[in-house]
C-alpha cells in the first residue's frame, strides 16, 4: 500500500502544472463560441481548465440575420479584448470559428493567437457557416474523436487531440492538460512556429 508521503511529489507536480497552466492562461483572453443549444457540457469543461471567465457567444445561424449579429458579436469580443485572444469553441461554434477567422479582416483576426476546437459539429447543421476551403490563420488543437474530428482537423490546419469521451472530465486528463499548457505557453509567447511545431507531435489517434 503507498504511503500518503509517496503520494506527495506527484500532488505537488500536478498543482504546480495546474500554478503554470493559470498563468500562461492569465495572458490570454478567452472568447467562447458554444453552439446552440450546446451539445455538450461547456460550461462543465471550461471549469475542469484553469481559464479566467471569458465573454460567452452563442452562435446563431437559423437566418442570414442572426449569423450577422454572431459575426459582430465575435467582432465586438475579439477587438474590445485586452490581450490576445483565445478561441474556445464547442460544436457548431467550431463551424462558426472557422468561418469568421476565413472570411474577416485581417485587423481581427491578427488578435487571435490560437483556437480550441472542441468537438466540432459538421455537416448540414454547419451549412449557415459554410466558408471557403483554407486552413486557419492561427494555431487551433481540435479535441475530438472519430472520422468528422479527423477530417476537419484536416481542413482547418488544426492538430487533432483524440478524446474518447468529449466531457468535462477530459480536461482534467493528465495529456490533454500537458497539451493545453505548451499549446497556450507557445501562443502567449508570440511563437507561432513554435506552437505549430508543438502541435505537430500530438498524434492523430
Amino acid at each position: 500500500m503507498p504511503s500518503a508521503s509517496a503520494g506527495a511529489p506527484q500532488q505537488a507536480t500536478e498543482e504546480s502544472q495546474v500554478a503554470a497552466t493559470a498563468l500562461t492562461l492569465d495572458r490570454l483572453q478567452p472568447v467562447i463560441l458554444s453552439g446552440h443549444p450546446a451539445r455538450i457540457g461547456l460550461a462543465d469543461m471550461l471549469a475542469a481548465l484553469p481559464i479566467n471567465p471569458g465573454r460567452l457567444i452563442p452562435c446563431r445561424a437559423d437566418t442570414p440575420a442572426q449569423r450577422n449579429v454572431t459575426a459582430s458579436l465575435i467582432d465586438d469580443a475579439v477587438a474590445g479584448a485586452d490581450r490576445a485572444v483565445l478561441l474556445v469553441a464547442e460544436g457548431i461554434g467550431c463551424a462558426a470559428a472557422a468561418w469568421w477567422a476565413r472570411l474577416s479582416p485581417r485587423a481581427y483576426v491578427e488578435r487571435v493567437a490560437g483556437a480550441l476546437l472542441i468537438d466540432p459539429a459538421s455537416g448540414d447543421q454547419t451549412a449557415s457557416f459554410a466558408s471557403p476551403r483554407s486552413v486557419l490563420p492561427f494555431p487551433s488543437l481540435v479535441l475530438g474523436t472519430g472520422q468528422d474530428a479527423k477530417a476537419l482537423s484536416g481542413e482547418w490546419g488544426s492538430r487533432l487531440l483524440a478524446a474518447p469521451e468529449t466531457s468535462a472530465a477530459a480536461p482534467r486528463s493528465g495529456p490533454f492538460r500537458a497539451m493545453i499548457q505548451r499549446f497556450t505557453t507557445a501562443i502567449v509567447e508570440g511563437d507561432v512556429g513554435r506552437a505549430r511545431r508543438l502541435l505537430e507531435a500530438v498524434g492523430e489517434g
